[in-house]
């Protein structure tokens, strides 16, 4: 079990971290080049620990109810953000998602069962 484990998350590593770099740089990126372009403010002013990834792809993904991606979200504007995305923005913010949770889940199941 620890050795699929290890498979797994080494295998999944290239996959999160390339999901990452193309949610971040093509649709994040768009969506704020966009909304500079129309004149208004970015809708997360504060990004110290790097968290407005995972802001944005829960904006995207959820439907403004339940406890994900509520749209009175008090770090960024929802509603903005979902204005200007795209489907193909709602993709890359699912594998996102997807693919860093997986990976982080299967690295902390690995660590506890596989003796280094």
């Amino acid at each position: 079990m620890g050795a699929l484990l290890l498979f797994l998350t080494i295998a999944l590593f290239p996959l999160a971290a390339l999901s990452t770099f193309l949610f971040s740089r093509q649709t994040m990126v768009r969506i704020e080049r966009d909304i500079r372009k129309d004149g208004l403010a970015r809708p997360s002013g504060w990004d110290d620990l790097g968290l407005r990834l995972h802001w944005y792809a829960f904006a995207l993904m959820g439907s403004g109810k339940g406890k994900w991606a509520q749209s009175n979200e008090p770090f960024i504007d929802v509603a903005m953000i979902r204005r200007y995305a795209t489907r193909a923005d709602r993709i890359r913010a699912a594998a996102f998602l997807i693919s860093s949770y997986l990976f982080v889940f299967t690295g902390i199941s690995t660590a506890l069962t596989v003796d280094f």
